[in-house]
């Protein structure tokens, strides 16, 4: 049952800690059909989490089996419909842990329920897709072996962050065509290794069109802040809807990766150290690619509503701070990797503000004269503080441009006005 309560507070909380989501046929799978999907993995825990939040068919997952180290862990698990699957390093006792794991999971397929693979086998934050491993195919045809059941769907669903190291950044979702395992059960009888490496070849093949990938570590910066120009030219700022049933913006970035990847070094280095000048110049005046795109936010109107969100939203953040404030801090403290970071931070957040509210429940009874109401109101407010914070770093930083020297502002115009015609040029280059 504790899936059930936790699934709506993740699919709600998701859309304060995240400024924007883009899916792509993630809402059309419907329960009934034997589905394998297969997701990829830049985050600990938030890939599997937005999947399972906006699908309507309740999800299974595969988890690493060392997080399952005590039985309380286990019960808990178990109660969000985790599944243990353990890896070389957790030792050959815990590997032989796996055929009960397995003959579960082929159990769920049976009954045609969705089971969800991080088809990478590993989670690693950068923009790039790693080797799919073949844990996926396997999974399917050691199905058909126990239950004789062919019409199993592989689904491979691409996970894309803007900046998976922030909150309110942007997640872009988009699945693929199924892979049906019928259509390989000729290759299969003949040479069950062939089948497993033609299945994984083409989730692969899916998720390289769904994944922004960039190959060569040195070009990871420069990557982001092509993509950085080039999403504030698509989409600029925008909040709503919060939700958005679209695949534009991700089919923009990954054509723009496949573009870098391919360019030659020697036009590649010019570009970057000329990408990167503009960045730093932007930095030290602190503004950033945004103000320059759309440089119309500090008008009267913008100004006002500054003005009168101030007080709600000091209210929001005093009142929500205990939450947010302790998910920074621990975060910051203990995470000793980059993939848990954001992970941490959202599970604090939303489990330990749920806590807090209903801390704060009794004591506010107890209070009376509809003290309670505050409560209800703290999200509210919350949110409130969320959205003013950006409406005013948008009206300050283009104050700030609108201060500069007007020299200064054309030499930035006529730096970023050249950096985005390359773009553009390569991105016409991809269609």
């Amino acid at each position: 049952m504790l899936y059930y309560f936790v699934r709506p507070l993740t699919f709600l909380f998701f859309h304060l800690f995240f400024r924007k989501i883009y899916l792509s046929g993630l809402r059309e799978l419907k329960s009934g059909e034997r589905t394998i999907l297969a997701v990829n993995h830049p985050t600990a825990f938030l890939d599997p989490a937005i999947v399972a939040s906006f699908t309507n068919p309740t999800q299974n997952f595969l988890l690493r089996g060392d997080v399952f180290s005590s039985p309380f862990y286990r019960w808990l698990l178990r109660q969000i419909h985790t599944i243990p699957i353990f890896r070389f390093r957790d030792g050959y006792s815990s590997l032989k842990n796996n055929q009960s794991t397995f003959d579960y999971c082929y159990e769920l397929l049976h009954q045609r329920k969705y089971l969800l693979v991080l088809a990478e086998g590993q989670t690693r934050f950068e923009k790039r897709l790693r080797p799919i491993q073949k844990g996926t195919a396997r999974m399917a045809f050691g199905a058909y072996e126990k239950y004789d059941i062919e019409d199993i769907r592989i689904i491979p669903v691409g996970v894309n962050y803007t900046d998976a190291y922030r909150t309110r950044s942007i997640v872009m979702v988009e699945t693929g065509e199924p892979i049906w395992l019928s259509s390989y059960m000729d290759a299969y009888r003949e040479n069950p290794r062939k089948a497993h490496k033609q299945v994984t070849d083409e989730i692969a093949r899916q998720l390289e069109q769904r994944v922004v990938h960039v190959e060569a570590d040195e070009d990871e910066l420069f990557a982001d802040q092509c993509l950085e120009m080039q999403r504030n030219d698509l989409i600029g700022w925008t909040n709503w809807p919060a939700t958005e049933e679209s695949n534009e913006l991700l089919r923009a970035e990954v054509g723009l990766a496949r573009q870098i990847n391919q360019l030659p070094e020697e036009d590649k280095a010019p570009w970057r150290e000329e990408t990167a000048r503009y960045f730093d110049q932007l930095k030290s005046l602190r503004i950033d690619d945004l103000t320059l795109a759309r440089p119309t936010v500090d008008d009267f109107f913008n100004l006002l509503l500054v003005l009168i969100g101030a007080l709600p939203a000091l209210l929001g953040f005093v009142l929500n701070y205990p939450p947010v404030g302790l998910s920074r801090r621990v975060a910051d403290s203990t995470v000793k990797r980059k993939e848990f970071y954001t992970s941490i931070r959202f599970g604090i957040m939303l489990f330990g503000g749920l806590f807090y509210y209903l801390l704060l429940l009794p004591i506010l009874l107890l209070i009376g004269h509809g003290a309670w109401y505050l409560l209800l109101a703290m999200p509210l407010l919350g949110i409130c503080y969320v959205r003013w914070r950006e409406r005013y770093q948008r009206w300050s930083y283009c104050r700030r441009y609108k201060q500069l020297p007007a020299v200064v502002r054309s030499g930035l115009q006529e730096t970023r006005s050249a950096l985005v015609q390359r773009l553009k040029t390569l991105a016409n280059a991809s269609a």
